[in-house]
């Protein structure tokens, strides 16, 4: 008898991979400007004047900035940490568009660095300041100007360009227009005697504080005044302590005293609309055998933001 063996055999086949990652770290670079470069903010009183920041942060202007600016600041952020990084400004002038089609050109603008070294380990954080010159120029109106000037920052084939924006704003200076004298209206002198004669700022009526004088007609009134400049902001006054008022020829005066002011509050802001009402008044002192006739004089108000 003839038997027959079978044999089956299975193969197992098993790959093996090399070991390690199966894609390298991805290379990137971003530019950000972490800082605009900003002129600050001026009282415009119509005048030409060339501001300049550096790329220090330091002002060269014949005008003083209301509200100080800042260079402006690009952050390059690259894990690349070799060669170098490069840097090209857009251009070195740039158009600053304002209210009612104005415009303030700003030219020489720079860069601190043109090249830096890419090298350490990590991701790399690398800080460029740039400034500029704006220059003011009269006819402007008030308001913010605004604009940009463009930066690369390369290394290769990586790039980022950002737009690093670029302003100015003009601010208005503070102004007062007289609506109406301080009138203390005719009185009548009662022989030999002379009195204080009071106007109230608030209300505008007029008293006899003492002494002996006759009020007639109500010609009389508070001083009123409209004070405009920055809305919303602070702003300090001063009133004089006396002032003189004389008659046509000069040969005789009286004097005004105890200026005071309504709004009354020691801390005086402009409104929304930039605008304050300001009513003043004071006393009047008549001397005894006072000559008759008609007394006029001037006094100043002193504003400051």
């Amino acid at each position: 008898m003839r038997h027959s063996l079978l044999f089956i055999f299975t193969f197992l086949a098993v790959l093996f991979f090399p070991s390690g990652s199966a894609n390298a770290q991805q290379q990137y670079l971003t530019a950000e400007a972490i800082q605009h470069l900003n002129f600050g903010s001026f009282i415009y009183t119509g005048t030409s004047a060339a501001v300049t920041i550096s790329t220090a942060g330091q002002y060269n202007s014949p005008i003083q900035p209301f509200i100080t600016g800042t260079h402006g600041i690009v952050l390059t952020t690259t894990n690349v940490n070799n060669g170098q990084l490069q840097y090209t400004l857009g251009g070195t002038t740039a158009t600053l568009q304002g209210p009612n089609g104005g415009t303030i050109n700003v030219t020489n603008i720079v860069a601190l660095k043109s090249k830096e070294p890419l090298s350490g380990s990590g991701e790399l954080k690398l800080e460029n300041p740039v400034g500029g010159t704006a220059t003011i120029t009269p006819g402007l109106t008030i308001g913010e100007y605004s604009g940009f000037v463009a930066l690369t920052a390369g290394r290769g084939n990586l790039t980022s360009l950002v737009n690093i924006p670029v302003r100015l704003t003009l601010l208005p200076r503070l102004e007062m227009e007289e609506i109406s004298s301080l009138n203390f209206g005719r009185m009548q002198l009662v022989a030999g005697m002379g009195g204080r004669i009071r106007i109230d700022p608030a209300t505008g009526l007029r008293s006899l504080v003492n002494g002996s004088v006759n009020l007639v007609s109500n010609t009389h009134s508070q001083g009123q005044f409209r004070i405009s400049g920055i809305p919303n902001h602070a702003i300090t006054m001063s009133l004089p302590n006396t002032v003189t008022v004389s008659n046509a020829g000069g040969s005789a005066s009286m004097t005004t005293e105890n200026f005071t002011r309504y709004p009354s509050s020691p801390n005086l802001a402009l409104a929304a609309n930039g605008y304050l009402d300001m009513n003043i008044g004071g006393d009047l002192v008549v001397s005894a055998n006072q000559p008759y006739g008609t007394y006029s004089g001037s006094y100043v108000i002193t504003i400051n933001y």
